[in-house]
């Protein structure tokens, strides 16, 4: 994590160090304000994402076998297409995955993306190319903020994006955690680590 302390100009611009912009993919920001907090984050288009995850991927990787898009008007998003759209690690199945990026993005198809979709994702960024937290976190909002793109309970998924980078917690304890501050109900659990975020509030 990196933290640091700005000044703002009498015009309102601040500068973004440069260890900083370094690891952001793009020259856009969004902004969030939460209560005192001012929330920054990298917000890259969606053409901009595609294999910008490829100094990860090492040399032996063995991606798995991909799928051709549907002709139907209403699609399923698979795992492999968001991993190898991000890693860009098989060159075929990378224009395959940006062909559909694109159209996600021009409206030109409709998808949904299942919950264990996205919790796969997470798993393979972490443990298999070893991406870091932060930009698992930036990557997966940018995808899931496509408009287009139907996940049930959307909402809650990004809560636990934002869970996931800030707690050192798997991604289902944060989904856990996203879905006890979303009606879902008091959270049980003999976790503490799990529980301290809610203890916090």
């Amino acid at each position: 994590m990196i933290k640091c302390k700005t000044k703002i100009s009498p015009k309102g611009q601040i500068a973004i160090p440069k260890k900083i912009r370094d690891q952001w993919a793009t020259d856009y920001l969004e902004m969030e304000l939460r209560n005192d907090e001012l929330i920054l984050r990298s917000a890259p288009s969606i053409q901009e994402l595609g294999g910008i995850l490829k100094n990860y991927v090492k040399e032996k990787t063995n991606p798995k076998p991909g799928k051709n898009m549907s002709e139907k008007k209403g699609v399923l998003i698979d795992t492999n297409i968001v991993i190898r759209f991000l890693t860009g690690d098989d060159e075929k199945l990378y224009k395959q995955a940006e062909k559909i990026m694109a159209d996600l993005e021009q409206n030109a198809i409709k998808a949904m993306m299942l919950e264990p979709v996205l919790a796969e994702c997470v798993y393979i960024l972490k443990g298999v190319y070893g991406v870091e937290r932060a930009m698992i976190a930036m990557l997966l909002r940018k995808i899931l903020s496509l408009k287009v793109l139907k996940i049930p309970n959307k909402p809650i998924y990004f809560k636990a994006l934002d869970y996931f980078e800030s707690q050192n917690l798997d991604f289902v304890d944060c989904l856990l955690l996203a879905f006890s501050q979303h009606k879902a109900g008091e959270l049980l659990s003999f976790d503490k680590k799990l529980l301290s975020p809610l203890s916090s509030k």
